[in-house]
């Protein structure tokens, strides 16, 4: 009789803070979203508690090394986890996993606020892994979740912290008396708007009302907390249990429709206004920083010179410069030369240990012919074993050199395999992507009267060596 043993495969919920300071409470929520409709008995937690990434290596995680443990064994078809930085410290460690994932076909949910979508395509899960701001926005994604759930304060409410006999706290939410009826009436009247001048005078009317700029109102309007509701990951409002509403999400509802219809006409109207230059100038005469001046509503901001009135500039103006600039410098980034230099250095790495496993040979294939020479089987066994545990240090030593040969070659591959991914992303930046390069590759900016100069970092990899990029002022 045949008897098959049927396996069920399991759900890992996998969650780590970095220091005993935090606690789990976003990351329970959050997974929880994603978690609630699957049995229990099909869910394993993997938690590890006050494990830094940033110190200790993956073998120094238990948790996460029994869930990769369960993974290989085929025991694990789903991991939840709330973003790709509570899995690696580093993009290296990062592609190890992901590998590990699409070799045992493992369904992966990211369950943070804008966290892209796990990929099967081991190009774009890398570049997700190499984004150089992608630490910060992390940061900011789970800052952002915790304030949608429980805020340190929020305006037209007061808040109760309730200990429990659990030890743990909750917060509770009540309305406000003194903001109640002006929120509301702030929500009401924005829901009948007709035209964009409406809005400026509701914006300026409660602006000096609720002691908050424009901005500000803006998100508070887009705020569903203020109806007990806080916007999940896929879209969905979600009741705040803790949570005592001051508007209805009917209300909320018309108000965001509102929004969507003249948000045109609301950002050119205010964001100009306040915007400011992705990097503050100087003046090109007396090389100090440019002074900013808010423009009106509707209107950019100005930087400008307190000593030398010519040399000033709008913010419009500059940031249309600084594309057109980055653009002419990313097709003289020399990616190849990078590319160069990287397989050179590994390159060099691998004839030394190619080196070292020749000698290591040489020396074990030696010190086994001087063994067989010089030993019989019936000799004493303290000389062979003495032998023989030279025989295995070499074999050892053999083993090592061999692995870290197959680690560079692999890395090799992934250099290459990083060119072809980069070399074809940079043709496809949008607008706010040039804006993040450019924080990385500009050193400073120059206005002067009739011109701009902007300095570039890593000029090595630049054709031409041309630090300075002269650009007119239209």
């Amino acid at each position: 009789m045949t008897i098959n043993i049927i396996t069920k495969k399991i759900t890992a919920n996998y969650k780590r803070t970095s220091s005993g300071g935090q606690d789990l409470e976003l990351q329970t929520n959050s997974n929880g979203e994603f978690l609630r409709d699957i049995p229990s008995d099909e869910i394993v937690p993997f938690t590890d508690f006050d494990v830094s990434a940033t110190k200790l290596t993956m073998d120094e995680r238990p948790a996460l090394m029994r869930m990769i443990k369960l993974i290989k064994q085929e025991r694990i078809n789903r991991v939840v986890v709330y973003e790709r930085d509570r899995l690696a410290r580093n993009v290296y460690e990062y592609i190890y996993i992901v590998k590990i994932f699409h070799e045992f076909n493992v369904e992966v949910i990211f369950t943070a606020s804008d966290a892209p979508s796990f990929s099967r395509d081991l190009f774009l899960e890398t570049w997700y892994g190499l984004s150089a701001q992608f630490e910060g926005r992390r940061i900011s994604t789970r800052l952002s979740d915790a304030r949608k759930r429980n805020p340190p304060s929020m305006i037209g409410f007061k808040k109760k912290v309730i200990k429990q006999e659990n030890g743990q706290t909750q917060r509770f939410y009540t309305p406000d008396p003194d903001k109640k009826d002006e929120l509301i009436n702030l929500f009401t009247e924005f829901a009948n708007v007709e035209c964009r001048d409406q809005i400026f005078n509701i914006l300026m009317k409660y602006k000096a009302l609720l002691d908050r700029k424009e901005f500000r109102l803006l998100d508070i309007l887009r705020t569903p907390f203020l109806a007990a509701h806080y916007e999940g990951t896929d879209g969905v409002y979600h009741k705040l249990s803790n949570v005592e509403p001051i508007i209805s999400l009917e209300l909320f509802k018309e108000v965001q429709t509102k929004l969507d219809e003249f948000e045109h006409g609301i950002n050119h109207g205010i964001s100009l206004s306040y915007k400011t230059a992705i990097k503050t100038p100087i003046c090109g005469k007396c090389q100090k920083e440019l002074k900013f001046k808010k423009g009106q509503i509707g209107e950019t901001g100005i930087y400008y010179c307190s000593k030398h009135k010519k040399y000033s500039i709008s913010v419009i103006d500059i940031h249309e410069i600084i594309i057109e600039s980055l653009k002419l410098e990313i097709c003289k980034i020399k990616v190849e030369s990078i590319q160069k230099i990287t397989q050179k250095a590994i390159t060099k790495q691998i004839q030394y240990f190619q080196k070292d496993l020749e000698e290591n040979y040489s020396q074990l294939e030696s010190f086994c012919i001087k063994f067989s020479q010089q030993h019989k089987p019936n000799d004493d066994s303290i000389s062979v074993n003495k032998a023989m545990n030279k025989i295995h240090y070499f074999k050892d030593r053999l083993a090592a050199s061999e692995t870290q040969l197959s680690s560079l070659q692999n890395l090799k591959e992934e250099v290459n395999a990083l060119y072809r991914f980069f070399t074809f992303m940079l043709t496809r930046l949008t607008e706010q992507e040039h804006f993040e390069l450019a924080d990385l590759l500009i050193a400073g900016i120059e206005v002067h009267a009739d011109y701009v100069v902007i300095h570039y970092y890593f000029n090595d990899f630049i054709e031409e060596g041309d630090v300075r990029k002269n650009v007119p002022v239209k």
